[in-house]
């Protein structure tokens, strides 16, 4: 049984990462079809030492389809989303969640929608009510 990582980006290399990106988009490759998903795709035997890697580390199981290796993610997209933003969260926003939002409405602010800005609204003030809710219960 190949082992679980505590936190899937702290112990991914950069072209794990990417690896794993096109596998979360796609769902299920082989080492083809990453090869031609991949930037700057490298050999494909070394798309398949790579596979074979994240597989060890748990990320990936596989099965057999003919004579194909089929890859799939072990762990759903969104807790891998987590765990990235968790990570960019501490290491480049000192730990601050308002300075992420902040920053990625910056960065979108011209083609938001005023619907977008209401859904982060609404995001916001959910989070705040379920967040005096537990302090109520507490």
């Amino acid at each position: 049984m190949p082992r679980r990582s505590k936190s899937l980006d702290d112990v991914l290399s950069r072209r794990e990462r990417q690896v794993m990106d096109v596998i979360h988009r796609l769902g299920a490759v082989t080492a083809r079809d990453l090869k031609k998903n991949l930037p700057d795709a490298p050999g494909y035997s070394a798309v398949r030492s790579v596979l074979r890697t994240l597989e060890r580390k748990g990320h990936v199981t596989h099965r057999l389809r003919g004579t194909a290796h089929v890859y799939s993610p072990v762990e759903r997209p969104s807790r891998t989303r987590r765990a990235a933003l968790s990570r960019l969260r501490r290491t480049l926003f000192e730990g601050r969640p308002e300075s992420v939002v902040s920053t990625l409405v910056d960065l979108e602010a011209a083609r938001m929608s005023d619907e977008a800005y209401e859904r982060l609204i609404d995001v916001i003030e959910r989070a705040r009510h379920e967040r005096r809710a537990r302090r109520g219960r507490s």
